[in-house]
């Protein structure tokens, strides 16, 4: 699991940077690694997480809501459940719940 959270990662900083190809390639890999142990396990919405916000940076609302949704309905209430997609949301129609606050 740890080589899903370093391509996770990976993704992020070439996100950072522009390289929206590549960090699109690096989070799919780590969806991949993290489905391979097991498809259920909790990292799989942090990985979709992490393709949803790419998607949104791309302009593909259609996708990062897909991606977001998946999350969401994956994550089965944890703490940031709906929290990117609340944030899209009133543009695209999404009926998700509410965003649960993480800070007190």
């Amino acid at each position: 699991m740890m080589a899903a959270a370093a391509y996770n990662n990976l993704g992020v900083n070439l996100s950072l940077v522009g390289q929206w190809d590549r960090a699109h390639e690096a989070y799919e890999h780590a969806l991949a690694l993290i489905e391979q142990v097991d498809e259920h396990d909790e990292k799989v919405p942090m990985a979709l997480d992490s393709l949803g916000e790419l998607s949104m940076l791309r302009g593909d609302l259609d996708g990062a809501k897909d991606y977001l949704e998946r999350a969401v309905a994956l994550a089965s209430g944890g703490p940031t459940s709906g929290t990117h997609v609340k944030r899209f949301g009133p543009w695209r129609g999404a009926t998700l719940p509410p965003a649960k606050p993480i800070w007190r």
